[in-house]
């Protein structure tokens, strides 16, 4: 129940393996030292708990964002914890089951909000998902992933209708009222419109969908180091 306190425990017992002997031969109540084999179980154990342990201290942190690290370090765990299940030792197999079921109880579903983070930080994007979700999930995976997309796509479109809201009750035209369609753009008398026939095929011809800025982004390639990359510092200097 309590992973990291277990961790802690048997990390520590680790330390003192050469003293449970002695204390035998100074405590005639003292009965149980643990076998060779104890000591092999408590070292595979303390190994594979660890990775609890370190990715809550990364979650913990206060001086660095952390809700980006969020989706990364669950799929993490649970990809490691799968892998538990071929240990050549049957205690760590039998242990693993009880594991998985109680970590799908609460992390199987990722909130797409907190996933947005991620998308966000130039390290992981979506590439991150695309590559543990396979692994996790299986023949799921395309639905999952578009799961992930879907709540940042909605955020985008969001901010993109209040900005258009914005730029067209903020806009007017003060110019002669005889510019018109595209002839307005370059300012040419609608009876000298040379751009009617263009105008009017414009008109009935459907838009061809175009790229949007965060399609480019998810398109452009992850940056490829973890060492000293500020996400907060980079988004504040390419906010535009």
């Amino acid at each position: 129940m309590r992973w990291n306190s277990t961790y802690l425990m048997i990390k520590s017992a680790l330390i003192y393996k050469n003293v449970f002997p002695s204390l035998r031969q100074r405590d005639v109540q003292y009965k149980r030292v643990p076998t060779e084999k104890d000591w092999v179980l408590a070292k595979e154990i303390s190994d594979k708990l660890e990775v609890f342990y370190l990715e809550t201290l990364q979650f913990s942190g206060t001086k660095y964002p952390t809700a980006n690290t969020y989706p990364p370090n669950v799929c993490n765990i649970r990809y490691v914890i799968s892998q538990w299940s071929t240990s050549p030792i049957e205690e760590i197999r039998r242990t693993t089951l009880s594991m998985v079921e109680k970590f799908d109880t609460y992390w199987t579903d990722f909130h797409g909000f907190m996933v947005v983070a991620t998308i966000l930080d130039l390290i992981f994007k979506m590439k991150v998902i695309e590559c543990y979700f396979p692994k996790l999930y299986g023949n799921q995976t395309s639905n999952d992933i578009k799961k992930i997309h879907d709540p940042l796509l909605r955020m985008v479109r969001e901010y993109e209708g209040k900005s258009k809201a914005g730029q067209t009750s903020g806009a007017s035209f003060s110019g002669d009222p005889t510019y018109v369609s595209l002839s307005q753009s370059i300012m040419i008398p609608s009876k000298l419109n040379l751009f009617s026939q263009f105008d009017e095929y414009l008109s009935f011809t459907p838009a061809t969908n175009k790229k949007t800025e965060l399609e480019f982004y998810l398109e452009e390639p992850v940056i490829l180091t973890f060492d000293n990359f500020e996400m907060l510092r980079w988004w504040y200097a390419n906010e535009s």
